[in-house]
């Protein structure tokens, strides 16, 4: 009896000794795969920009932005959300979807820009973002005025029909006030593959920056 209770003590420690050094092993190499698979997500300076903007106007420009800027546009954090061209002379606003948004992805269009801006003493801030509407457009003009020093002489909103539709359809029932009374635009708390959604992209980012170990981390996260 006491030969055979040894034995599985025996057994039991040995597994468990297995066991340890395979946790051990698989944790060291997924502390190395770590860093790759969190570079693939913004930075947490990135991502706490976003997420405190994103609260408020439904979301910002996609998160891959800043690799789709134009190679003369000198990216920064901000760029999520606007983009100045030129330094110096009245400011006009930008504002609008894709349309507005084009002129810092495509460097013919920033090209135009930055030389009439160079030109005419002219201070560009283009806060074009795929797929607002009116109200993000709204919220964004109160957010650049309030937070970023941005007083333009003149602002250019670029509205089509697709943007009525939008605001009609996507964006009614996510319009709120603050605490101040002023408009919001809530991001969609659904978990679904709504366009423009945030919700899945933070929650992983949430798991790879939460706690215990590499290992229990990545397999969260798959």
């Amino acid at each position: 009896m006491k030969s055979k209770l040894v034995k599985v003590l025996v057994i039991l420690l040995a597994n468990i000794a297995v066991f340890g050094a395979a946790y051990l092993v698989l944790e060291y190499f997924a502390q190395h795969r770590m860093p790759p698979t969190r570079a693939q997500f913004l930075t947490k300076e990135e991502a706490r920009f976003y997420r405190h903007y994103a609260s408020m106007t439904t979301h910002l420009r996609e998160f891959q932005f800043l690799l789709h800027l134009s190679p003369d546009v000198k990216a920064s954090t901000t760029d999520y959300m606007f983009t100045r061209i030129g330094s110096e002379g009245k400011t006009v606003l930008i504002q609008g979807d894709s349309w507005a948004e084009q002129f810092i992805t495509s460097p013919g269009a920033y090209a135009t820009l930055d030389n009439f801006a160079l030109a005419h003493h002219v201070n560009f801030v283009v806060g074009g973002t795929a797929s607002y509407a009116p109200s993000p457009m709204a919220v964004q003009y109160r957010l650049l005025r309030k937070d970023f020093n941005v007083d333009p002489s003149v602002v250019v909103a670029i509205i089509d029909q697709t943007d009525i539709g939008d605001e009609l359809c996507r964006y009614r029932s996510q319009l709120s006030k603050d605490e101040h009374g002023e408009l919001v635009v809530r991001p969609y708390e659904s978990t679904d593959l709504m366009p423009y959604s945030i919700r899945n992209y933070f929650d992983l980012i949430d798991i790879l920056d939460g706690e215990g170990g590499a290992l229990l981390r990545l397999i969260k996260y798959k």
